[in-house]
């Protein structure tokens, strides 16, 4: 707990430091947009990727019922970036160019680049009360964590470390929306993948080409992945000897030939107006089984490539997982804050909240989320 405290002082020590040199600095020198703005976001989409739900394919998922209310939800998220209102806030300089870019890409060198990021990510977050799970911030964390160790992909030929740099910069710059697809669909877990009913039952190299792989199979669980721009291919769970061809890492636009996304049940179908479910018509970015019908994968794209170790340590050896998990704990703190304030409300509404067993139970509430703010800014520290 003291520790907790200390990490809680710490950090409001820093965060009027950080104010204090922002009002001392005054106007900094401005610095041309660089993010996508939400209807560039919302054009992107309309790039005939193949979505089937209850076995038809949409059209437009920007248009249908079951994604318009998410895809409306991230675009506001782009607009926000985009707004010079935030740049300070949620974006900093290219590395390559000065351009603005969201700071969700920031590979963190310093305690002062993990608070910059942690406060865009809150801000972000507060939009959706915590509620959009795999947000565009999400995957790009994992991608700082990649971006911030090149000499680890390397190791498996320095084409492939190249690859993963040229295409963080590339989403950073372009400010693309990354969902990712990295565990196995549940088949029979006691038989490692090669040794499957029939191969590329997962997702794997099935091929090699000049120009790329081919990538077949299916993975999951898409979370996003009807609404984001790339697909992340890669897979998180052990793999063992004879499971090379599945031992990659990889990034597939949404919408190339042979990709095909098929979603579970979206939340957004059931509700009959956004006044009575302001929450599941418009924070549902849903899950889907992504299928690689013999999908091209050119080489830029691969970052490791049949190494079974090296698809194990992308995760851990880099900071990936971290950086990326470190974002689900600031947005769950977000839901955590919405979820207390629904609860002090509910009891407003009934005239409970004077009541002294109620207050204690409320103050036992606020003081749980205080608790895990102060763990995620002692992690930070």
């Amino acid at each position: 707990m003291i520790l907790v405290l200390y990490a809680v002082s710490q950090s409001h020590n820093e965060e009027s430091e950080y104010l204090a040199q922002k009002n001392a600095k005054g106007a900094k020198r401005e610095r041309s947009p660089m993010t996508r703005n939400g209807d560039e976001y919302v054009r992107g989409l309309r790039d005939g990727r193949r979505v089937f739900l209850n076995g038809e394919q949409v059209k437009d998922v920007t248009a249908h019922p079951a994604f318009g209310g998410g895809v409306r939800t991230v675009a506001q998220l782009f607009d926000l970036t985009h707004d010079p209102t935030n740049r300070e806030l949620l974006t900093y300089p290219s590395p390559r160019d000065g351009r603005s870019v969201n700071k969700a890409w920031l590979v963190p060198r310093t305690r002062a680049d993990l608070a910059a990021r942690r406060r865009g990510i809150k801000f972000l977050a507060d939009q959706s009360y915590g509620l959009l799970g795999r947000s565009p911030d999400h995957v790009a964390s994992f991608f700082a964590g990649f971006a911030g160790a090149p000499s680890f992909y390397a190791r498996g030929g320095q084409q492939f470390a190249d690859n993963l740099s040229r295409f963080a910069a590339k989403a950073a710059d372009e400010d693309l929306y990354l969902s990712y697809v990295i565990v196995h669909p549940t088949v029979d877990r006691a038989k490692p993948a090669h040794q499957q009913a029939e191969p590329y039952l997962y997702a794997g190299a099935a091929a090699e080409r000049d120009n790329g792989i081919v990538l077949r199979g299916a993975q999951m669980l898409g979370t996003g992945s009807v609404v984001s721009d790339y697909i992340f291919v890669t897979v998180i769970l052990p793999l063992r000897p004879g499971d090379e061809d599945y031992a990659i890492s990889c990034v597939v636009p949404n919408g190339a030939p042979g990709v095909k996304l098929y979603p579970r049940r979206p939340y957004a179908l059931g509700p009959t107006s956004l006044f009575d479910y302001p929450l599941s018509s418009r924070y549902d970015e849903t899950d889907s089984l992504v299928v690689f019908d013999d999908v091209v994968v050119p080489w830029e794209n691969v970052f490791i490539y049949k190494n079974i170790e090296l698809t194990a340590g992308q995760f851990s050896v880099t900071s990936a997982h971290v950086l990326g998990n470190t974002q689900s704990h600031i947005r769950s703190l977000s839901k955590l804050q919405f979820l207390v304030g629904l609860v002090k409300r509910c009891m407003d509404a009934s005239g409970r909240s004077a009541g002294a067993w109620i207050s204690a139970e409320l103050g036992d509430l606020a003081t749980q989320v205080s608790l895990v703010e102060g763990m995620i800014l002692g992690a930070e520290a």
